[in-house]
């Protein structure tokens, strides 16, 4: 027949679980909001003269500011990181004012207005790497069990017992 603490301590039943440890599969939401900033755009509208002809480009797009928002998702599984998901969306807001172009044809003056809109998506997909070993924290060092050890009733401190040494 086994003792209470010897069948425990075979099953493993009088040991601490360790928290943390088994969680699952699991998503991590990374939301993300700022501002886009070019300092040095070219000018919109280039004029050329080609063959005594007046010609236009039009740079379409050229911003320098925009909104940018996103949502980020790392995947893991128990305490591993799989992969990373990012989608972000960005919108034009800067230098994308309405360009007047005036040209005069034999006495009749033409007048074209331009103006363009910019917006768009991206998506990246990561593998998370550590260069550095991982340092473990408090909480997830491994369990050390206090071992007692018998001592026999002499030495020690208490009234209830004593010791009947012969010197």
């Amino acid at each position: 027949m086994k003792r209470k603490s010897e069948s425990s301590r075979s099953t493993g039943a009088d040991q601490p679980k360790q928290a943390g440890i088994n969680k699952g599969s699991w998503v991590r939401l990374q939301p993300s909001a700022g501002m886009g900033f070019i300092p040095a755009v070219k000018a919109d509208v280039i004029t050329k003269v080609q063959n005594g002809q007046a010609t236009y480009q039009y740079r379409a797009g050229n911003w320098n500011t925009a909104l940018v928002a996103g949502m980020g998702f790392e995947f893991g599984k128990n305490s591993a990181r799989l992969f990373t998901l990012g989608i972000n969306y960005f919108k034009g807001i800067g230098n994308l004012d309405r360009q007047t172009i005036s040209t005069v044809v034999g006495t009749k003056t033409l007048t074209t207005q331009l103006q363009s809109e910019v917006s768009g998506w991206n998506m990246r997909v990561g593998i998370p790497f550590t260069l550095g070993a991982k340092k473990l924290t408090v909480n997830q060092q491994p369990a050390t069990k206090k071992v007692e050890k018998s001592r026999s009733k002499c030495g020690q401190y208490r009234v209830m017992y004593r010791c009947n040494r012969t010197i």
